[in-house]
């Protein structure tokens, strides 16, 4: 008798230390946004990073985000978070299946990476050189790293994975999706005539 209630205590003290590892488990989040489409059929995608506990001193980051090519031309990136950046201007790269995102309507990749020797990243200043003369930023969480620029040629998901980051942390990502068309109430009459005085 004394056994098993030693048992059942023991049970329950295990299942809520799993439990609160689990709830207080530190993570390194990237969300992306989509902007509303422009006359020029350009798209804006906005990547976003945050960690869980507003840790500012980390060692690196890694993203893949992954794109339909028949679906969104890459244009440029701009607005970048420069500090710490392994390649300055990200192209596009074919998808391999090692850095799939398990979506087969995706095809190419933009990577975006950041790394810390000091395990100061993002950090909360920065000099931006892109300035004339150099301007000291603060930095604060949530941070832009950049945008990425789009033609639309259609209804599409964007969606991110982590190559690497620190290794303390976890990982989540939230993709987007990008609306090539939007009806506006000008579009839905138009329609509606058309179909109701066919020539």
């Amino acid at each position: 008798m004394q056994f098993n209630r030693f048992k059942i205590i023991l049970l329950t003290l295990c299942n809520i230390i799993c439990f609160l590892g689990n709830a207080y488990a530190k993570e390194q989040m990237i969300s992306l946004k989509s902007s509303d489409i422009t006359d020029g059929d350009l798209v804006a995608i906005t990547v976003q990073y945050n960690a869980s506990d507003t840790n500012q001193n980390l060692s690196s980051l890694g993203l893949r985000i992954h794109y339909n090519s028949h679906l969104l031309e890459y244009v440029s990136v701009d607005q970048m978070f420069a500090k710490d950046i392994l390649v300055e201007s990200p192209v596009p790269q074919n998808e391999i299946t090692e850095q799939s995102d398990n979506d087969p309507g995706t095809d190419k990749i933009v990577l975006l990476s950041y790394a810390s020797i000091d395990g100061e990243w993002p950090g909360t200043e920065w000099i931006d050189a892109s300035e004339n003369p150099p301007v000291n930023r603060t930095i604060s969480l949530p941070l832009t790293l950049g945008q990425l620029i789009f033609k639309a040629k259609g209804n599409t998901t964007i969606n991110v994975t982590r190559v690497t980051g620190d290794v303390a942390y976890e990982f989540s990502a939230s993709g987007t999706h990008v609306l090539a068309k939007k009806w506006e109430l000008k579009d839905i009459i138009i329609l509606f005539e058309k179909l109701s005085n066919p020539k």
